[in-house]
């Protein structure tokens, strides 16, 4: 040990920080580290109050940045293992953490014209684990449609029908899909007693016909089940998680947008100190015809006219937290050209 190294004594009431500041030291960290590594005697701790008359190592301008070149050093090695790692493995989030509020802006385009836009509230809740399923809490409302809050019959019915929906407690796979709802028994008891009161309600055959459509979706757990798993929000919140990168990059095959259109989807992963950023590219493979996806059916066995196939793409970006890796903000844009009309779908979320 050097016999020329600098110490202080401490006076009555000083404080490490005091301290540090009268040296020019950055940070307490950086003083307390210097002492520890010269201290002759380890009963000489550096507790959350001093004693006058202790004596402290204190670095010089050379032992400071000495040690602020290894300690970044370190940080470096830490964030290159940390990224290499989000670049290379399965994407997950902190799911524990996961009880938050999102809006989502919703524009519709029709030939570059813009037919409608919705904003929508969000409320997303982690529960815990069955075996291997993660298990939430889903809460969904609708705020206003183009700027106004949504006052027109069909929008009064489908909110009075979809009341008894929230909030849903879901399970969801390994590949971030729906599998089974734990309240779906209240959920069905609930739509019983609302159905109800709306056929009392509602006697045009318009909304019966609504109101029966929604009983043949409610009746069957896998078709409302099924209904969730359209849900654009669900998607997208899920879109980044549950997939294996390989070097930042990974390629799957996946059924998106409300009519669970079958895509081929890149995703690209990249990080810097704070955030996650993950971009999306998706084009439709689906082997079905236009009227098929609309109508939900399976493909038909002989295809007549191959240029009924839809075109459709998706383009997708990410922004995530790189502590919890919680989704922040993503902006995402379906393109589909449907019996040779341009449709357009822009989605901003964000966490509220």
């Amino acid at each position: 040990m050097s016999f020329f190294l600098q110490t202080h004594i401490v006076k009555p009431k000083e404080t490490l920080e005091q301290i540090a500041a009268m040296y020019q030291v950055p940070d307490v960290e950086i003083l307390k580290l210097y002492h520890y590594q010269n201290v002759p005697k380890n009963t000489n701790h550096l507790g959350t109050t001093l004693l006058a008359g202790q004596e402290i190592f204190v670095p010089d301008r050379k032992e400071i940045e000495k040690i602020l070149q290894i300690r970044n050093q370190r940080i470096e090695e830490k964030n290159f293992l940390t990224n290499s790692l989000i670049e290379n493995d399965t994407f997950l989030p902190h799911f524990v953490k996961i009880n938050h509020h999102f809006i989502i802006n919703i524009k519709d385009f029709s030939d570059d014209d813009l037919n409608n836009e919705s904003h929508i509230e969000v409320h997303l809740k982690y529960l815990g684990k069955q075996e291997q399923h993660y298990v939430f809490s889903y809460h969904k409302k609708l705020i206003s449609v183009n700027g106004e809050q949504p006052d027109l019959k069909i929008y009064e019915l489908a909110s009075k029908c979809t009341q008894c929906l929230f909030p849903v407690e879901f399970e969801i796979d390994e590949k971030g899909k729906i599998r089974n709802l734990i309240n779906y028994r209240k959920i069905l008891n609930n739509w019983k007693k609302i159905r109800q009161k709306l056929q009392h309600e509602y006697q045009d055959s318009y909304s019966l016909d609504y109101i029966d459509d929604v009983n043949d979706s409610m009746d069957v757990r896998e078709e409302l089940i099924e209904t969730f798993n359209k849900d654009i929000f669900l998607q997208f919140i899920f879109a980044s998680y549950f997939k294996k990168f390989h070097q930042g990059n990974v390629e799957i095959n996946e059924r998106l947008t409300e009519h669970l259109i079958l895509f081929q989807s890149q995703y690209s992963i990249s990080v810097d100190e704070h955030e996650i950023y993950i971009n999306q590219h998706s084009q439709c493979t689906d082997s079905r015809s236009q009227q098929e996806i609309i109508n939900h059916i399976k493909a038909g066995i002989n295809q007549d006219n191959e240029n009924e196939l839809l075109e459709s793409e998706i383009t997708a970006s990410y922004h995530l937290d790189k502590n919890d890796k919680i989704l922040r903000q993503a902006h995402v844009t379906i393109e589909s050209y449907l019996y040779n009309m341009k449709e357009r779908r822009e989605i901003k979320i964000e966490m509220k």
